[in-house]
């Protein structure tokens, strides 16, 4: 009974925990509208990216940048 009790909970736990990471994940992506690109200062390095990623506020920094073409 014992061993049935510990199982459960640790199911009950490893899925609380997916689901945080999930939650986590979620709200840290930012997404990139059509027309700009989303440029991720790293430690070492800069990504640039046309669709979207995640970003740690303590460690990254994140600009858009609006890269559409504009008529005169």
């Amino acid at each position: 009974m014992d061993a049935m009790l510990l199982g459960i909970g640790a199911l009950v736990t490893a899925c609380l925990l997916a689901v945080l990471a999930v939650f986590l994940v979620a709200r840290l992506f930012r997404k990139v509208e059509q027309g700009k690109a989303l440029i991720v200062s790293k430690m070492r390095k800069v990504d640039v990216t046309f669709t979207g990623q995640v970003v740690l506020p303590a460690l990254h920094k994140a600009e858009v940048m609006d890269i559409s073409v504009k008529t005169i």
